[in-house]
């Protein structure tokens, strides 16, 4: 797996972290637990193998995704490589 994060100091005051993670066959299949970080984001999922599943509905994510701030821990399946990159926002600074 290969997690880069990207200098956001000449972005807007919204952006918290620019980001891109690669998914090797060294470490798929994955299943991982994602945290609640308070953050709303922005996701484009380039392949159509990782997915959620809450309340025994599972959840494709493939191409542009929106999350909102969430309270609860999810998680997290990869059944294969694949390349997922993404923004967090930083709400905190536009409501000050």
């Amino acid at each position: 797996m290969n997690l880069k994060y990207y200098n956001t100091e000449t972005t807007s005051h919204l952006v918290d972290e620019f980001y891109s993670v690669e998914y090797s066959e060294k470490v798929t299949p994955l299943k991982t637990t994602i945290i609640p970080m308070a953050f709303s984001s922005i996701a484009f999922f380039y392949s159509g193998n990782q997915y959620t599943i809450q309340n025994k509905n599972k959840k494709e994510l493939n191409g542009l995704t929106i999350f909102g701030q969430f309270i609860k821990s999810f998680p997290l399946f990869i059944d294969n490589l694949g390349f997922c990159c993404g923004i967090s926002f930083n709400l905190q600074h536009s409501l000050n």
